[in-house]
């Protein structure tokens, strides 16, 4: 007990000294909005796109949703929701609280519970620069099955990298990226729990090294995660400067060279702007490189973002579905079940632009739609804790041990066809 009150003794210190000035969000709060009807979906979509708003969950038909909005942004958003005759209340009073709480946990596990060297810890969120030396460190240890891949420099000039894993030639290739959008710190440690399943036990999984190789990317745009953990707890974009504009940052799963910008958003404040033209971004860019350079050798690409409990396949810019959808479909089910087996944990599967709302520009449609892989899927993982982005770390190992099995069964099921 001492330990940890000494610990959150230099936390308070290090917040309130102006060395670190992490935004607070006091004040703010977040109102749960009764499931929309289709009639008012895209009129409700379309708030997403207000900068002023943020939405902790995907616009969704049929079921409840949540935003987040400072005090002096919340008339205005309660007024255009009573425009649209939508049913709405607080859920929370007040963020401030459950960012420092966070904030609180993550030093003192920080501190209390170490990285060893090569191994990765689910007892709580790893950082950046650990989770860079952890890839160096694996790579070093397991030098006949691993490959680093530096995919590109970012704005701010960090290394997105990826580990390629391949026990052989002549197979094609499962591409997994972590952590496009920066906030969703769930994410990662999928990335990382696939790589110790198929490293650290790889005599039990070997059957998946043989049948394919992996592309695993555990931070697909580490500026914004940095910027995470630093200063910005629901920070989501990248951290891109725009010279004409006071705000920082593209959403990168919008800047995909596939319908981009078909939501026709232009204000560079927007959580979902998706930047002046496709490609604009190195993240979306290292990412866009590698699937279309292995194009026609993809059995499946997985882009790991949360929350919300869903497993999406194309398409996302239009409500007509792709030749292969039944098979996408069947694909998610399985793997949904293989969710559920743990814990109860259910899982919808369906297109984005059938459960949620059209998007533009996205990560799974390029994949479909330029890439030619036959199997793409958007998972968003299990929302914790009184909001979606802040589950205590306790999570993470429920959340990595169901989500493994379900990408298991999707994987096989993939190379096998």
């Amino acid at each position: 007990m001492q330990a940890k009150k000494f610990f959150l003794l230099c936390l308070t210190v290090t917040l309130w000294n102006g060395v670190t000035l992490y935004k607070s969000y006091s004040g703010y709060e977040v109102l749960k909005i009764g499931p929309v009807t289709e009639s008012v979906l895209s009129e409700f979509s379309d708030l997403q796109h207000d900068a002023r708003f943020d939405f902790w969950s995907r616009p969704r038909l049929g079921r409840d949703n949540f935003v987040m909005v400072s005090s002096g942004n919340a008339p205005d958003l309660a007024s255009a929701l009573r425009s649209l005759q939508l049913d709405f209340s607080t859920y929370i009073n007040d963020v401030g609280p459950l960012v420092t709480k966070e904030i609180e946990e993550h030093e003192f596990l920080k501190a209390t519970k170490k990285r060893l060297p090569k191994a990765v810890t689910f007892e709580r969120f790893t950082e950046f620069n650990e989770i860079q030396d952890y890839m160096d460190e694996v790579n070093a240890a397991y030098p006949n099955l691993t490959t680093i891949v530096d995919l590109e420099t970012t704005f701010l000039g960090k290394n997105i990298r990826g580990l390629r894993l391949s026990n052989g030639p002549g197979k094609r290739l499962v591409i997994m990226d972590c952590a496009l959008h920066a906030r969703e710190w769930m994410a990662p440690p999928v990335c990382l729990k696939t790589i110790t399943e198929l490293l650290d036990n790889y005599e039990s999984n070997k059957e998946l090294l043989d049948s394919v190789d992996w592309l695993v990317i555990p931070i697909a745009n580490p500026d914004g995660y940095v910027y995470s953990f630093s200063t910005d707890r629901f920070w989501r974009k990248n951290r891109k400067i725009d010279l004409s504009s006071p705000c920082f940052g593209v959403d990168p799963n919008r800047n995909f060279d596939f319908h981009w910008g078909g939501e026709n958003v232009s204000d560079p404040c927007s959580l979902t702007y998706p930047g002046t033209g496709p490609f604009s971004e190195k993240e979306s860019l290292a990412v866009g490189n590698q699937l279309l350079a292995n194009s026609g050798n993809i059995a499946i690409y997985l882009a790991i973002h949360s929350y919300g409990e869903l497993i999406l396949f194309p398409w996302g810019y239009t409500t007509e579905l792709p030749p292969n959808a039944p098979e996408l479909r069947a694909t998610g089910n399985e793997a949904a079940a293989a969710v559920f087996a743990h814990r109860g944990m259910e899982y919808t599967t369906g297109t984005s632009a059938g459960l949620l709302y059209l998007q533009f520009g996205a990560a799974d449609d390029f994949a479909m739609g330029m890439a030619n892989v036959p199997y793409s899927y958007t998972w968003e993982l299990p929302g914790g804790g009184t909001g979606g982005f802040n589950p205590p770390a306790s999570e993470i190992i429920p959340v990595v041990t169901e989500t493994w099995d379900g990408i298991v069964s999707m994987v096989r099921r993939a190379a096998a066809n």
